[in-house]
């Protein structure tokens, strides 16, 4: 009864651990505009604390995978906390924009130490169907900061200013890492001191990307995620000059949308005890690829603002049920380097999701035509290296039957 006890305790630490990083994006973005007059710059460069804050917390944790495997999962992540700490103390004190850049990239290298080591965690203390669960309740948590973050980053810059929203970070990450330091047991079973040795850490990165299983899962994850990063990018206008949807209301419909992704890692939590994980996988990309051609009909004739979220809303059930299942599929065979499996994973997904909203940019247009073709794309894209991922899994299960 107490390990069930503490083990329930450490999925509750690492889901807020890993929380922590998508709340600090979402926290402060309705703030930026009154950042925007308060430092006296332009807005582009606001909107930049977003992007800079994206690009090195996906960077890093690449850094903190091979950190993990070597001193173990905890102080890795007290120093990520410690390091996330300074940094939104310096944005709470930045007196013009380039400070604040600073401070959010600090943020960012600090932040990204919860979602590589808590996956590694997770997958050091359990196997099969626990592993999948587990990992879709940590997920179920980012999926569901998002929408939780503007509105508790809203009030408290409507009531206390936007400096007050960094403050508060500080006084949760301290909580947090009071907490870790006092409560999370180190999970490793076997520490590497050659972990961090640049040959070592090249050699084990080249193992994942040589690996067809473990690359094509991490793909299938990141192809999604660029799929919902443009949507999140191009609906915003497209609802606002098509749909004559103002932001208010605009912001309840994007509650739903948050909400599929939620009850898709929810679905998988309940389906992996019944269900393996290359039945869950496929289930969930052909979900998001009928959503996604769906959503064409919408596009072309914009009937109304509802026949095109509800398509959205599948495709993000389909997402929620894809991610936590493929990050089983993808580390379930790396327990000795579960650090730097779980690393480049976060990273790859994130980078590839960067690239759906930059291909977004491009068309400069509020057409919504654009974004159901690339979400179609990735949606297709994503299908296809499930297929390749999942090969070998199918494969076992046939001949098992046998």
């Amino acid at each position: 009864m107490r390990k069930i006890i503490v083990n329930y305790l450490v999925v509750f630490l690492i889901t807020c651990i890993t929380a922590l990083g998508s709340i600090s994006v979402s926290v402060y973005l309705l703030s930026l505009p009154v950042i925007t007059k308060s430092l006296n710059c332009d807005p582009s460069a606001t909107q930049f604390t977003v992007t800079a804050f994206l690009f090195i917390f996906a960077l890093s944790q690449l850094v903190y995978g091979s950190l993990s495997d070597r001193f173990g999962r905890k102080s890795p992540i007290l120093a990520g906390i410690i390091v996330y700490t300074q940094g939104s103390i310096l944005c709470a004190l930045a007196y013009d924009i380039n400070i604040l850049i600073i401070g959010r990239l600090v943020q960012g290298i600090g932040a990204s130490a919860g979602p590589s080591l808590g996956k590694a965690i997770i997958r050091d203390m359990y196997e099969g169907s626990k592993l999948t669960s587990s990992l879709a309740i940590v997920t179920a948590a980012v999926a569901l900061s998002p929408m939780l973050g503007p509105f508790m980053g809203g009030y408290i810059d409507t009531f206390w200013g936007w400096r007050v929203i960094f403050l508060a970070l500080v006084i949760v990450a301290v909580m947090l890492g009071l907490t870790v330091n006092f409560l999370l047991p180190e999970t490793i079973q076997q520490r590497n001191s050659r972990s961090t040795h640049i040959k070592v850490i090249f050699q084990r990165y080249k193992i994942l990307i040589a690996d067809k299983e473990y690359i094509f899962a991490t793909l299938c994850a990141g192809c999604l995620t660029a799929g919902n990063f443009a949507w999140n990018s191009a609906a915003p206008f497209v609802f606002s000059d098509f749909f004559h949807v103002n932001a208010d209301n605009y912001g309840t419909l994007s509650v739903f949308v948050g909400a599929g992704y939620l009850t898709g890692t929810i679905s998988t939590s309940f389906l992996s005890r019944y269900l393996t994980n290359y039945r869950i996988v496929y289930s969930g990309l052909l979900l998001s690829l009928i959503s996604s051609v769906l959503l064409f009909l919408p596009s072309i004739f914009l009937s109304s603002a509802w026949q095109m979220l509800i398509p959205m809303i599948m495709y993000t059930v389909g997402m929620g049920i894809v991610i936590p299942a493929a990050a089983a599929c993808a580390m379930s065979r790396f327990s000795e380097i579960a650090g730097s499996a779980a690393g480049l994973f976060g990273a790859i997904q994130i980078f590839i999701g960067a690239l759906g909203s930059a291909i977004i940019s491009i068309f400069h247009t509020s057409s919504a035509l654009p974004v159901v073709c690339i979400l179609f794309a990735f949606a297709l894209l994503a299908f296809y290296c499930g297929q390749i991922a999942l090969f070998p899994l199918r494969a076992k299960i046939i001949s098992k039957l046998k």
